[in-house]
């Protein structure tokens, strides 16, 4: 079975390499450095940070979910404690 592309054709696309390719497969990840905007990574780090320090509670859903909504940004909702 050949490989088929699913998704849509993007001009930002990342293209990985053949020598990525092998290197995932052989190290098991891939680094891509500057895929992700460093303020975005900034932010994942601090919330990690925060999970880690426990300055930051989840209780497994967000008010969203609790009334049937599409979860979305459930970090920010009030069931969330600081």
């Amino acid at each position: 079975m050949a490989y088929r592309v699913i998704a849509p054709q993007r001009a930002d696309r990342y293209r990985v390499s053949v020598d990525e390719y092998c290197a995932y497969w052989r190290d098991g990840f891939l680094i891509v450095r500057h895929l992700v905007p460093l303020e975005e990574v900034e932010e994942l780090k601090r919330h990690a940070m925060d999970l880690f320090y426990g300055r930051w509670k989840w209780n497994g859903h967000c008010d969203k979910q609790a009334r049937g909504e599409k979860p979305s940004n459930c970090h920010r909702q009030s069931s969330c404690e600081w």
